[in-house]
């Protein structure tokens, strides 16, 4: 085992590496072959023991009681490569086995060639204490524009009680975002008697979801010359085309779409719609999941020539249904497990059942906030049903 002769000269080797230290901070360093060669005060606390007893001891030793081989391996192998590497692993703490955030980065002192490598971490239940007190002080003018920019994003997105009318109530939208602006978003018009819906969830959450998000829909709602379109997929490939050249996109970049784009004639009774990872459920005394693509729009490499948009006749009292993701993956209350796309589709069915389209509604409204409880929302919500 190398010895470094002063703490003060590994703090001075930690501080090189820019590693954020405070009150809640633990620290360990070891050298080449993972022997701890330091650890700070902290450790030592939330530990219980003294660091004579953990100096020289194999660190992954102390990992593999709580952690696979596996996933400490391959958060080797990243540190091995030169980079700062990531990872929540479980440590034994003072009263039991609690999870802390790590980052490990390799370091070499020059001058005698040492090699070694630094571990810092923070204890989740502490991180969320340090962020509840950043967001009580230094974030709260963040939270202020993110306010400001919450109240814009939801004046972009269509009035659910206009869609309504526009379905003669034959419809309704359900939009639940988690955050103050998110991925989901939806967007209608009606021409020539023709009803286009187009529904998206841009991948991931929060701020830069909801970014794309406000981007895309002030595309729709600037446009104005719906009429000129003749199938779903036109719209479809307008709109991408318009998208990418605001945003200067090229092929390293990588922004993902979740999308439906639907229209409804009214006279013929028929729906006609393309569909790329974005579920489409057709009710006719069963309910049945209509024919989708189930990959997301990339961008980069979209050609409409590569798809195709499909075609429904649809006869009194169906339905069609139409929801994001965020649907199925929210965890409920009492089973701490997502509600998941069976327990969804009973859902759709018995709402399905209701003669009155404000019934349904309401039904589902109710299953939804039955379901969340007291839990979390874990995801953007849109679902939207309309009744022929």
């Amino acid at each position: 085992m190398v010895n470094i002769q002063s703490k003060n000269k590994l703090h001075s080797l930690i501080e090189s590496k820019a590693l954020l230290l405070d009150s809640s901070t633990v620290v360990v360093a070891t050298d080449e072959n993972m022997d701890v060669i330091y650890v700070n005060d902290i450790f030592e606390e939330r530990t219980g023991t003294s660091s004579d007893k953990i100096l020289g001891k194999n660190f992954l030793e102390l990992l593999s009681e709580f952690n696979s081989v596996e996933k400490v391996d391959g958060w080797l192998q990243k540190i091995a490569e030169g980079n700062i590497a990531k990872l929540t692993l479980k440590m034994r703490l003072l009263e039991n086995a609690q999870w802390i955030h790590f980052s490990a980065i390799p370091f070499l002192e020059k001058k005698d060639g040492f090699k070694g490598y630094l571990f810092s971490g923070i204890i989740k239940d502490e991180e969320k204490k340090l962020l509840e007190i950043l967001r009580n002080n230094e974030q709260e003018e963040i939270f202020k524009d993110l306010k400001v920019a919450g109240e814009y994003f939801h004046a972009l997105m269509p009035s659910p009680q206009k869609f309504k009318r526009l379905t003669h109530g034959n419809g309704f939208v359900f939009y639940k975002p988690q955050r103050l602006i998110g991925g989901d978003w939806y967007f209608y018009t009606l021409s020539n008697r023709k009803l286009f819906l187009l529904a998206g969830d841009f991948i991931g959450h929060g701020i830069q979801a909801g970014i794309l998000s406000t981007i895309f829909i002030t595309l729709l709602r600037k446009y104005s010359k719906w009429e000129h379109f003749y199938d779903p997929l036109s719209v479809v490939d307008y709109f991408i085309k318009k998208f990418c050249n605001i945003m200067q996109l090229n092929n390293h970049s990588n922004i993902h779409l979740s999308l439906i784009s639907t229209i409804y004639d009214y006279d013929a009774r028929t729906v006609e719609y393309v569909s790329f990872n974005f579920p489409i459920y057709h009710y006719q005394n069963q309910l049945n999941r209509l024919e989708s693509y189930k990959s997301d729009i990339n961008f980069v490499d979209w050609n409409m020539n590569n798809w195709r948009f499909y075609h429904l006749h649809l006869n009194p009292q169906e339905w069609i249904w139409i929801f994001s993701d965020g649907a199925k993956d929210q965890y409920g209350d009492a089973l701490n497990k997502p509600i998941g796309i069976k327990k969804l589709k009973d859902i759709l069915i018995e709402a399905s059942q209701f003669k009155n389209v404000d019934d349904s509604e309401q039904f589902l409204v109710s299953k939804s906030i039955e379901w969340i409880g007291t839990s979390t929302q874990t995801d953007d919500i849109t679902l939207i049903g309309i009744k022929f």
